[in-house]
């Protein structure tokens, strides 16, 4: 059973759920509606905060951008939204893809470690708050500031050493806790033969037009499939 498990149920105290990431969050077809609509129909009451921007990274890239995680101010409203009138507090983060794939492009010596330990610290620090972070294993892309750049090999890379650390059969779809990181669930979508394959972001019928984004379909898999059941454990 899990340490954080709610009692669900009409009437429960609100939790508070503060989405984070980047354009998959603010996009045409947003996980977000899909996500607040599946654990609605739960029963229970959410309080919820979309932090999302575009092209948004846990770390600060090289050169000042302010769309990152541990931006200061970004941090600070994440973690003042903690109430203890509320029964746990969720960070849900999809991210990865953009740390991974600018650090392959900022020429990061080792994009694939640099990547893991930035969702590694990020954990910690919800977790000396008493939060809870949902995260996913990052998805294939195929657009073309992406191919080519060795994006591909390194994100297979990271997705084989979240799961060791997540103890997760290689190649099963579904959401797992770790024990080493008890607040954090991981959603590997990178197992996903219909999401997370190689050459799946070129099917339209779950990625959009650009090979990056999910589509309608794509988004709704993602939130029905991983999302809300991540959630639901907590």
């Amino acid at each position: 059973m899990s340490i954080f498990r709610w009692s669900l149920g009409k009437g429960q105290t609100k939790n508070f759920v503060a989405f984070e990431g980047d354009s998959f969050f603010t996009g045409t077809y947003t996980i977000v509606s899909n996500i607040i609509a599946g654990i609605g129909g739960e029963g229970v009451n959410f309080n919820t905060i979309n932090n999302a921007v575009g092209n948004a990274t846990i770390r600060q890239r090289p050169g000042g951008d302010n769309n990152y995680m541990f931006h200061p101010t970004r941090l600070a409203v994440t973690l003042a939204a903690k109430n203890s009138n509320r029964r746990k507090d969720l960070v849900v983060i999809y991210e990865l893809l953009n740390d991974l794939s600018y650090a392959v492009l900022d020429g990061n010596p080792d994009p694939v470690t640099y990547t893991y330990n930035g969702i590694i610290d990020y954990i910690n620090v919800i977790n000396l708050n008493n939060q809870g972070i949902i995260f996913n294993t990052p998805t294939p892309a195929s657009s073309a500031n992406v191919s080519g750049n060795g994006y591909e090999k390194c994100r297979k890379e990271l997705i084989n050493r979240l799961r060791w650390v997540w103890n997760i059969p290689t190649g099963t779809p579904g959401v797992y806790r770790s024990r080493q990181y008890p607040n954090a669930i991981m959603c590997d979508i990178g197992s996903d033969t219909l999401m997370g394959y190689y050459g799946a972001s070129d099917d339209t019928t779950y990625y959009l037009s650009d090979r990056v984004h999910p589509s309608a379909a794509g988004s709704l898999r993602i939130a029905n499939n991983y999302y809300v059941p991540a959630i639901l454990m907590y």
